[in-house]
C-alpha cells in the first residue's frame, strides 16, 4: 500500500502552482506521463520503453517490479520524454486532447489527480509484474482511465505509445541522441559489413 502527502500549506495548491514546479534537473514533471529507455531494447526499436506517471508535485510513480511502486525514481534511466497530460491555459486547465472539463468538478485538481495515482498504484501493488501482460504501461493506463471514467477514450499500451510519439517532448536535446544514436551506429555498422561482404564477393569473381 502506498500513499501520498502533499506539502502542508494554508490553502490547497492551484494547478498553476503545481505546473510551476516542473524542473527537468530534478526530474519533476507535474500532471505528466514520462518515458525512458530500456537498454538494448530501445536501441533496437526506439518506440519501446518504460513509462511512469507523475503526481501534482512532479514525482514519478513507477511500477518497476511485482507488487512494487517506486516513487521519485524511474527504472533503467532518468526520464527522456514527457507527455504533459495537462497544460496551463490562464486560470483554467486543458488536457492535451483539448478537453477542459476533466477533473474540474470541484476545482481541487491536484488533490484529485494525486488520489487517482494513489488508487491506481495501490491496485498495482497487488499485481505480479509481467513484461507483456502487466507492465508499466498498464499501470499508467489504469491511472489515466480513472481521470474521466465516462470518457470515450480508453487508455491502453498502444494509446500511450501513440500519444507519446505524437505529443511527447524530449526533456533535453541530448535525449534524442540517447534514443536514436545507438540504432544509427548499429545500422551504419550493418551497412559497412554488407558493403565489405559484397566487395569481397565481387573480388573473388
Amino acid at each position: 500500500m502506498v500513499d501520498v502527502v502533499l506539502d502542508s500549506v494554508n490553502e490547497p495548491p492551484t494547478v498553476d502552482d503545481c505546473i510551476n514546479l516542473e524542473d527537468p534537473e530534478r526530474d519533476l514533471y507535474p500532471f505528466s506521463v514520462v518515458w525512458t529507455v530500456i537498454p538494448f531494447l530501445t536501441w533496437l526499436c526506439p518506440i519501446v520503453g518504460h513509462v511512469g506517471i507523475c503526481d501534482s508535485q512532479g514525482r514519478v510513480w513507477d511500477f518497476q517490479k511485482s507488487k512494487t511502486i517506486i516513487i521519485d525514481r524511474m527504472k533503467y534511466h532518468r526520464p527522456i520524454k514527457v507527455w504533459r497530460f495537462f497544460r496551463a491555459t490562464g486560470t483554467d486547465v486543458a488536457s492535451q486532447q483539448g478537453r477542459a472539463h476533466l477533473l474540474l468538478s470541484n476545482r481541487r485538481i491536484p488533490e484529485q489527480w494525486d488520489r487517482i495515482i494513489v488508487d491506481g498504484s495501490n491496485l498495482y501493488t497487488q499485481y505480479t509484474y509481467h513484461w507483456k501482460n502487466r507492465n508499466s504501461y498498464h499501470h499508467v493506463a489504469e491511472c489515466l482511465n480513472r481521470v474521466d471514467p465516462n470518457s470515450s477514450v480508453h487508455y491502453r499500451t498502444s494509446t500511450i505509445i501513440w500519444r507519446l510519439l505524437k505529443e511527447g517532448k524530449f526533456v533535453r536535446k541530448s535525449s534524442i541522441l540517447v534514443v536514436y544514436l545507438p540504432l544509427i551506429i548499429l545500422l551504419l555498422l550493418l551497412i559497412i559489413i554488407i558493403l565489405l561482404v559484397v566487395t569481397l564477393a565481387t573480388r573473388k569473381h
